[in-house]
């Protein structure tokens, strides 16, 4: 501090540091508040409208504001009907598109090398449970002494960690990812970033160990 000319003593810097992250945390839980306001009244709008809350998930936030800028002689449901309809196939089409996990050039798009993936083994620990694929989860489902496998490590996850999982594996994401950071706060074991592969075959199976401080996934 002194090197660099700063007024401020250690313990003003560390106040500082106190009030950026409460500060931070905060603009974090009023912006995951109104996302989620915004969700319920989508899921208001679809049942107004007698859409499911599912195909709502195939329509641009672009589609909704439309309908209050621009007359339409159809119905909004007929309307957002056709939407969906073409918008899933769309997304049914282009899921069949194998891409690589880093996109450097616009050749990558059409021919790639499938290269091992590093794995990013979070802490020393071992954990051993049953495979559970979030994406095949319920409400009801029970995720306490699980292995979750999920495919990005973002911070829309943070929920698992109320849930005593007792391990985490992530498709994509790195060793300073946000789940990866959340784990390594709570002492999770955990594989960030095991690739398309490994992520494929270890959702296949009912039953997994992760063994951190050898790097190995059984």
């Amino acid at each position: 501090m002194k090197k660099n000319n700063f007024s401020i003593n250690c313990g003003e810097l560390f106040l500082f540091f106190k009030k950026s992250i409460e500060l931070r945390e905060y603009s974090k839980f009023v912006f995951t508040k109104s996302i989620d306001q915004i969700f319920q009244n989508l899921k208001k709008f679809g049942k107004r409208n007698r859409i499911k809350v599912d195909d709502l998930s195939y329509l641009t936030i672009q589609n909704i504001i439309d309908i209050y800028y621009n007359l339409e002689y159809k119905s909004i449901n007929r309307n957002l009907s056709d939407k969906i309809s073409n918008n899933k196939q769309n997304y049914i089409e282009l899921s069949n598109i194998n891409l690589p996990e880093v996109i450097i050039e616009k050749n990558d798009i059409y021919y790639f090398e499938e290269k091992n993936t590093k794995v990013n083994f979070v802490g020393t620990d071992k954990a051993s449970g049953k495979v559970l694929h979030l994406r095949k989860m319920h409400k009801t489902t029970n995720l306490s002494k699980k292995i979750i496998c999920i495919e990005n490590a973002d911070p829309g996850y943070d929920f698992l960690f109320s849930k005593n999982i007792s391990g985490l594996i992530t498709k994509y994401g790195g060793a300073n990812s946000h789940m990866a950071i959340r784990c390594y706060e709570l002492g999770i074991p955990a594989a960030i970033g095991v690739g398309n592969y490994l992520f494929e075959d270890i959702i296949k199976k009912k039953f997994i160990d992760i063994n951190c401080e050898i790097k190995k996934i059984f």
